[in-house]
């Protein structure tokens, strides 16, 4: 008892302890996957933390380890698989044996189901939700989520995945009056801090350069193709802040520019105001700069100019080989 209230004070809270990749996969057959997994359990309040873990994967069903889950539900429903994971210890909370113990809790196949309640004390590793398209939990008709809460020593960073579970660190971390708190925010990529765990600050922080293939259309009308050219983007996030490029080579043989204004994408959202880019074609022989904005609300950048003939837009075909680049930056809703 008193070293599991010394781990209490050494982790931050019930969980599993990131060490990368999935902790619950899916299977040929109708069983899930326990991979290699840290673990840091409470059975109840003021018990102290169990700090234990599987050194192997492991298949579980509703009987546990080595056991089996129903087959996919009827047509047209669905139900929601819990796997989960619980150490025991033996004279304590009707336990007779002390080792971990992993299970699967199966939920009631609805239309729109719910998801059922775990074993008290365990942990929470993953969610699937099973289809009746389903063939075995990792065929097509199933979707599994990593459902865990993070955890990690105090002192350091405690990852979260959404601005949910954020929000529920008021109840399940303390930190002492005044100290901050470091979270690592996965989806926004970034660090965040707190004192009172309701108000997070951002800490500066950049991304290395990251290549996508922006997607070239109208707004409307037929649609344009670079034949058998390329398009290519990349781009840099520091904080909110999006700095992006865009290249594209129209092939050998010419394209057509549609009939509407061009878009290419972004790789995300952009906020706040309509911001104006630039950019530089090179075609036919001639040079001729580009009037592009950013679409507040919307995920493009759009030919600021519509008609014909030395504009860009409807009706324009682009001589074979023309390449057109497109710089900017914009902020991105996160």
């Amino acid at each position: 008892m008193e070293m599991r209230k010394a781990d209490a004070l050494t982790y931050l809270r019930p969980g599993v302890v990131p060490i990368g990749g999935s902790a619950v996969v899916g299977t040929s057959g109708w069983q899930y996957q326990v991979q290699p997994v840290g673990l840091v359990g409470q059975r109840i309040e003021g018990d102290g933390y169990h700090v234990f873990g599987n050194d192997g994967p492991v298949t579980v069903g509703t009987s546990g380890v080595g056991g089996t889950v129903p087959a996919a539900p009827g047509s047209g429903l669905s139900r929601i698989d819990v796997v989960w994971a619980r150490q025991t210890s033996a004279g304590e909370n009707a336990d007779t044996v002390s080792e971990p113990v992993f299970g699967v809790t199966v939920g009631t196949p609805a239309s729109v189901p719910v998801a059922p309640t775990i074993p008290a004390g365990a942990v929470e590793l993953a969610r699937n939700t099973m289809t009746s398209a389903a063939t075995s939990t990792a065929s097509a008709g199933n979707s599994i989520a990593q459902t865990s809460a993070l955890t990690g020593v105090r002192g350091t960073p405690i990852a979260v995945r959404t601005d949910q579970e954020r929000a529920t660190l008021a109840s399940q971390v303390y930190v002492a009056t005044g100290a901050p708190l470091l979270v690592w925010n996965i989806p926004a990529r970034r660090f965040e801090f707190t004192y009172d765990r309701t108000q997070y600050f951002r800490l500066p922080g950049t991304t290395p350069w990251t290549t996508y293939t922006p997607v070239w259309s109208t707004a409307s009308g037929s649609q344009p193709s670079v034949g058998n050219g390329s398009i290519t983007g990349m781009y840099k996030m520091v904080d909110d802040l999006v700095v992006f490029t865009i290249r594209m080579q129209i092939g050998s043989s010419g394209a057509a520019g549609g009939t509407g204004a061009w878009r290419w994408s972004l790789p995300g959202t952009v906020a706040g105001l309509e911001v104006a880019v630039n950019g530089w074609l090179f075609t036919d022989g001639t040079g001729r700069s580009v009037a592009a904005r950013a679409v507040p609300g919307a995920a493009f950048v759009q030919d600021a100019i519509t008609g014909t003939g030395a504009s860009l837009g409807s009706g324009f075909v682009l001589a074979a080989n023309a390449v057109l680049t497109i710089s900017g930056s914009y902020y991105q809703v996160v």
